[in-house]
């Protein structure tokens, strides 16, 4: 009974580091979450800053990218360092114009609700400011989930 247990447990740690190589050949790592909320993606762990934001530590606890505005990007760029490849300056860039983006959209739309009943000029100019904003703010997040949506269809 113990020898066909051992055995069952071996076949199953096999098929499982088959199933995993095959995964890092098509260009995923599997991510796992900790108790703490954090989620590991290889050696590397992606945890979630107090002011909301992500960022990405390797197993010794280093810093490697913070101050990520959208969890799918931190989850590509843990998934690429996990595989070995540099980080993708491309998603860091489209991630921090997308921050950019929606600390904008805040701010005209506020604009935009003081003077919506005092002066309506300047009221019309911060909401097309604010229409702007939100417009490429959506363009920046579609264009980061579609490489999230690529990474996740692999599995």
């Amino acid at each position: 009974m113990i020898r066909d247990q051992k055995h069952l447990v071996n076949e199953l740690i096999s098929i499982n580091r088959n199933v995993t190589k095959e995964l890092k050949r098509k260009g995923f790592v599997p991510a796992l979450r900790n108790s703490d909320g954090s989620v590991s993606v290889g050696n590397f762990i992606i945890k979630k800053n107090k002011n909301g934001s992500f960022f990405v530590i390797d197993r010794d606890g280093d810093n490697l990218v913070d101050n990520i505005n959208l969890p799918q990007s931190a989850a590509i760029l843990a998934n690429n360092l996990a595989l070995g490849k540099l980080t993708e300056t491309e998603i860091i860039d489209m991630d921090i114009i997308y921050g950019a983006c929606m600390f904008d959209e805040e701010i005209y739309k506020q604009k935009y609700l003081k003077y919506k009943d005092k002066d309506y000029r300047q009221a019309e100019l911060m909401n097309i400011k604010y229409q702007v904003a939100k417009q490429k703010k959506e363009f920046y997040k579609n264009k980061i989930l579609s490489g999230y949506n690529k990474l996740i269809k692999i599995t």
